[in-house]
């Protein structure tokens, strides 16, 4: 059976930059633990630093809520920066819970799990349709 629609799922973090490494590591796990549920056809080699002042902006104010809630001050700016990850999925109907009408993979790909507090990794992702045969979406975009 041939797969004509895949999901590109895009992950964007903040992060400094002497934790890079520790944020691949951290996504590759992620990317195992998606393969028990899809097929994984593609993953970036490398991670993208971003401009994107909107998304930065988001991530910085929940870094800070984390930061405050475990006593520290908030973050020096210029030492956070924004960056993401790339990758390519069969679709998953799956959602997340019964109620709610996110895909799992919004949840999975991300770097950091709710319950952990005070987060590793401050993260958000984006979900995107893709055609593979070029034919039109049956529902186009879909993103979180």
């Amino acid at each position: 059976m041939s797969v004509d629609f895949a999901t590109l799922v895009t992950t964007y973090f903040i992060e400094r930059e002497e934790n890079l490494v520790k944020a691949q590591a951290r996504y590759l796990e992620r990317v195992e633990a998606v393969r028990d549920i899809t097929k994984v056809l593609w993953v970036s080699e490398h991670i993208t630093q971003e401009d994107i002042p909107l998304i930065k902006e988001h991530l910085i104010v929940d870094l800070n809520e984390d930061r405050h809630a475990i006593g520290l001050g908030s973050a020096e700016e210029e030492h956070w920066n924004l960056y993401s990850f790339a990758t390519i999925v069969e679709p998953v109907e799956e959602r997340a819970g019964p109620d709610t009408d996110a895909s799992r993979l919004w949840f999975d790909l991300r770097l950091a799990d709710e319950e952990e507090y005070a987060r590793s990794f401050i993260s958000w992702t984006r979900l995107q349709e893709l055609s593979t045969t070029g034919r039109k979406l049956p529902n186009g975009v879909v993103g979180y």
